[in-house]
């Protein structure tokens, strides 16, 4: 290893032997395996240059810009994602070229998340900020490497009384707030494992639940919670996350280059969106207290909170003043977007609405469906909306056999006549 911070040992990439090698790897993987692409750790390291690795590399870029060369002959439409975490000089010559660059913005949103609004500043997850002419920044506010945003929520947020981050439904709110300011900033964005249910175990957190004094759980399997399908608050939360995805993939304009952000280290937070004749405000209180939040309608005519569900005629441009409770946040846009919440947002996971159960959850090789379903039909769906399996409910307690479908999540629905009930499932093996 030449660089300071290093794991395993390291190749010469600019050796020819090296490089016929690496080539041979990303072409044969393209090819044969048709990826949409890689996510390469550490490039910085990718280098021969002695040092910490931070400062700009010229040598290192050439690495780079070659290796990318090759994979996007084999497919020009793949990604080339890089953990650099360099001089962002170089940072920025490598998203020019067509490599995404990961942002990790997880301090400041954990503070912003806990309430510590003074080292809250948001800005740095914007690509434009950044000063890169291409939408190649992928913001993350978590990740493998970082405390999970709940876990800090639950044990270190702030609170101004009544209003107390440590508890459950307020910590999961502040988790909504900090989605939407995450993923409608346009660019790409990832989320890490159990993010969208509000993980909230110590990423020292071993297998069997347990936390050491010592960090050697820290890249350890963790436990995978389920039964967090069962909290409303939590699907809550999951049904946000569902909603900013959905809104970010229909909606140009969170795609639109021309936004602005006021981001900075300060309670109220706001991104405004530009394209064409339509606009969009987010906007958000990261406070614990009520705040004064000024929003600018600079477009006459209606205007629709997406969250509320309320609307607004202006009749004259400029600044409307709004009181936004702590942790409230709103999406204020001159287009009505669709609600595309899942269908059980508002219904227990085990029983729907209509009487029926679904048990046990999760399941392993049977799924129990017990009610009023005599003469109903029953379809399960997979994450992706694909049905997977249906049939008939000939009692009023039917065994479905499950075994044949891998473990995942599935939307099961039940339909009587004009009645449709549906819950969310999982199965295990």
């Amino acid at each position: 290893p030449n660089t300071t911070y290093s794991w395993g040992y390291d190749f010469n990439h600019e050796a020819p032997a090296t490089k016929a090698f690496v080539d041979r790897v990303v072409n044969f993987w393209m090819t044969e395996f048709k990826l949409d692409g890689f996510r390469y750790d550490f490039t910085k390291g990718f280098t021969n240059t002695v040092g910490d690795g931070g400062a700009y590399d010229a040598s290192r870029i050439s690495i780079l810009k070659r290796i990318y060369d090759v994979q996007m002959a084999a497919n020009p439409n793949s990604l080339m994602i890089c953990e650099h975490f360099t001089d962002n000089k170089e940072e920025q010559e490598l998203s020019d070229y067509g490599m995404l660059i990961w942002g990790n913005l997880n301090h400041s949103f954990a503070e912003a998340s806990m309430g510590y609004t003074n080292n809250s500043d948001l800005s740095w997850g914007s690509y434009k900020q950044r000063g890169y002419t291409k939408p190649h920044l992928v913001t993350y506010s978590e990740s493998h490497d970082e405390e999970r945003m709940l876990y800090r929520n639950l044990n270190f947020g702030a609170s101004m009384p009544p209003y107390d981050i440590r508890h459950l439904p307020t910590a999961l709110d502040r988790a909504k707030l900090s989605a939407l300011f995450l993923l409608t900033l346009p660019g790409p964005k990832m989320l890490w494992q159990f993010q969208e249910l509000g993980y909230d175990y110590s990423i020292n957190t071993c297998p069997d639940g347990s936390v050491p004094d010592n960090d050697n759980c820290r890249t350890a399997e963790k436990p995978v919670h389920w039964e967090y399908t069962e909290d409303r608050n939590r699907r809550e939360l999951y049904n946000t996350f569902s909603q900013l995805a959905a809104l970010k993939q229909k909606y140009p304009i969170f795609s639109t280059p021309a936004y602005t952000t006021d981001l900075g280290p300060k309670a109220v937070k706001q991104i405004v969106l530009n394209l064409q004749e339509e606009r969009a405000i987010v906007a958000g209180n990261f406070g614990l207290s009520p705040q004064t939040v000024q929003v600018d309608f600079t477009k006459k005519g209606w205007w629709y909170a997406h969250f509320s569900g309320d609307s607004i005629q202006v009749t004259t441009t400029g600044v409307h003043t709004f009181t936004f409770k702590a942790g409230e946040y709103e999406l204020y846009a001159t287009q009505k977007f669709e609600n595309n919440n899942w269908p059980l947002s508002n219904t227990p996971v085990a029983e729907s609405s209509n009487g029926i159960r679904i048990y046990p959850n999760p399941a392993t090789s049977f799924m129990h469906v017990q009610g009023e379903v005599t003469g109903a039909a029953y379809q399960i769906y997979n994450q992706l909306g694909v049905l997977v399996q249906s049939g008939d409910c000939s009692d009023s307690a039917i065994a479905i056999d499950i075994s044949r479908l891998p473990a995942a999540m599935y939307v099961v629905r039940v339909t009587k006549a004009d009645k449709t009930a549906a819950s969310l499932f999982c199965i295990q093996r």
